[in-house]
């Protein structure tokens, strides 16, 4: 299982490249989950360290 988990900065689309890059990963991955996560930027654990915290939990327990 593959957890991609992305930043989109505030106010902000995803950037093309990575929605490319996460749209491969899909295509090539048997077991993958994406999230999106808005208000950040590529240091998730730091600003956003709840919300990954339970996405992680999350993904974990249904595996």
């Amino acid at each position: 299982p593959v957890l991609i988990v992305n930043a989109i900065p505030s106010g902000d689309t995803p950037d093309p490249k990575v929605v490319q890059a996460t749209r491969e990963a899909e295509r090539h991955l048997r077991d993958v989950e994406v999230i999106w996560m808005g208000n950040t930027i590529h240091d998730i654990p730091w600003h956003r360290p709840a919300e990954l915290s339970m996405a992680l939990q999350k993904f974990l327990l249904a595996k």
